[in-house]
């Protein structure tokens, strides 16, 4: 009987970043690490979750609209309604 429970970094497509660094500009490598690695996806509300405190209006945060950007061209959003890293 061989043991299956490796350890999976994701489940559900819905896993945070690994080491987001909680102030500071956000980076493309933070996005890319919260991604799960192909073939799994992640929703775009729980991506957002992950850095919710990091943007917003307030100083020191992204801009939403500059967040979805640095998103936008570092993933590829599917039929299926999520995130995936870029091939």
């Amino acid at each position: 009987m061989a043991a299956s429970n490796t350890a999976s970094p994701t489940r559900g497509g819905a896993s945070p970043p690994r080491a987001a660094s909680p102030s500071g500009p956000i980076e493309a490598t933070e996005i890319i690490a919260a991604l799960p690695p192909l073939p799994g996806g992640i929703s775009i509300g729980n991506l957002m979750k992950a850095f919710m405190s990091r943007v917003g209006d307030n100083p020191g945060q992204m801009p939403r609209k500059d967040w979805i950007k640095l998103v936008k061209e570092n993933a590829i959003y599917g039929g299926d309604k999520l995130l995936r890293r870029k091939p």
